[in-house]
């Protein structure tokens, strides 16, 4: 089968709005060969292949014209003469060029159902190419705002996604079956036009937290410091100087401050020494779904995953939040005597205003998504179609690393960038639901 779709959108300027779309597919029901007309155990084998190209439109409205804000302003010439007026200043850096970002995917499927459809497997394979990204990434001052919306490089994905479903008792009284999948998803930039990296706006206002898309990595790329535990007193500091080591940041070099390394060996604590520190994209996440039903009564709950992957923990930031986190507060530096764990540094007043590695963390866990108990009556005797009882309850726990020191490690901060995901500060954590429910049918 092939197609092609034309889409126009009004989010682009003159000669931009308009994209085109092919897709093929094809499919091989193998299973309905004359070779395998004998194999009862195989119900089903399937091979399925298409390529195709979708389009991402993604961006808000009028971006690629400039648009200006009122704004008063007061004015004076040294001699003690002020004027006031009104300005109008550029709110939104426009660029005219930007189009259709565009992603084309070849997948690989294959589909196996065995035994009467007791065992049903399905794996997929894809690898797509995604051009003319669409990325917000700062913009120079001289344009009067801090960033500007571009098609600015291209990016590889690639990875797989694995489901298995099976029937492992099925009698008059009691069935139990089960779900399950698994999947892997890696991306890359491959091109970035001139450029070899492409800085996130700043995240949270606060200097030097920037997100980087480089050209070999992952689209997201946590860059900043490594650290190595904290400077424990001032003798420490000061044979470190003796031995050469100076700093030019602000903050460092204090009892009880992160110790920073000099990742680049020149004795010197820099912007230099700042380094890959990870990406927000896991290895791998899972789910398992069990169904039980015992005559009338049924049970089934669901347990979701995910593998690797880190997170930006920007409450440990801040004293609201640190505060009230127990193994923050108790493992801190207090003093040479009362140095903590050796890790976790002193607490300050107001921001570190350094990104480290301190404030990285492992988003590996496992929930209980959902666990629903249920039970139908014989609504016969009441005259009633369906009578129903239900109690369910959603995202009841979370198990996370050992080390993480936030609220909810799913929580995320809302952030209007591709480049600035993985961030976490004061974000509402997943509630807990439970839920009672009755069905009547008439």
């Amino acid at each position: 089968m092939a197609s092609y779709r034309t889409d126009g959108s009004s989010l682009f300027g003159v000669g931009n709005k308009w994209g085109g779309f092919p897709a093929v597919s094809a499919g091989w029901v193998v299973s309905k060969e004359n070779f395998l007309a004998n194999v009862t155990a195989i119900n089903r084998l399937a091979l399925r292949a298409s390529y195709g190209a979708v389009g991402n439109n993604g961006i808000d409205s009028f971006l690629y014209q400039s648009t200006l804000n009122s704004s008063n302003y007061v004015s004076g010439i040294g001699n003690g003469t002020v004027s006031t007026g009104l300005a109008n200043l550029a709110s939104v850096y426009s660029n005219k060029d930007i189009t259709w970002e565009r992603t084309f995917s070849t997948n690989l499927g294959f589909d196996l159902s065995l035994f009467k459809s007791r065992l049903n497997l399905n794996i997929d394979v894809f690898n797509s190419n995604t051009e003319k990204l669409l990325l917000e990434n700062s913009a120079l001052l001289i344009t009067g705002s801090s960033s500007i919306i571009t098609n600015a490089g291209s990016m590889n994905n690639r990875g797989f996604e694995v489901e298995l479903s099976t029937v492992n008792v099925k009698t008059k009284d009691f069935t139990w079956s089960t779900d399950f999948n698994i999947s892997q998803a890696k991306n890359k930039i491959t091109e970035l036009g001139d450029k070899t990296s492409l800085i996130s706006p700043t995240i949270d206002g606060r200097n030097g937290l920037n997100n980087y898309a480089i050209v070999g990595q992952p689209l997201i790329s946590y860059f900043g410091y490594k650290t190595d535990g904290v400077w424990n007193s001032t003798a420490d500091i000061n044979a470190a100087k003796l031995n050469g080591l100076t700093s030019t940041l602000t903050g460092d070099l204090v009892e009880g401050g992160l110790k920073i390394v000099d990742t680049n060996g020149d004795k010197v604590i820099d912007t230099k020494d700042r380094v890959i520190l990870g990406n927000p994209y896991p290895d791998f996440t899972w789910g398992i779904t069990n169904n039980l039903r015992y005559k009338n009564l049924d049970l089934n709950f669901t347990l979701q995953g995910v593998v690797g992957g880190e997170l930006i923990n920007g409450d440990v930031n801040y004293n609201e939040i640190k505060e009230r986190v127990t193994n923050y507060m108790g493992n801190r530096w207090v003093s040479p005597s009362n140095p903590g764990d050796g890790k976790t540094p002193y607490l300050t007043n107001g921001v570190n205003p350094l990104f480290t590695d301190a404030a990285v963390e492992d988003a590996t866990y496992f929930t209980l998504r959902e666990v629903a108990l249920g039970y139908s009556f014989d609504a016969s005797k009441l005259k009633l179609s369906t009578l129903r009882l239900s109690l369910t309850g959603q995202n009841l726990f979370f198990v996370n690393n050992k080390d993480y020191r936030g609220i909810n490690i799913e929580a995320r901060t809302a952030t209007s960038s591709a480049l600035t995901d993985g961030y976490q500060r004061g974000a509402f954590p997943i509630q807990k639901t439970v839920l009672f429910g009755v069905e009547i049918g008439f």
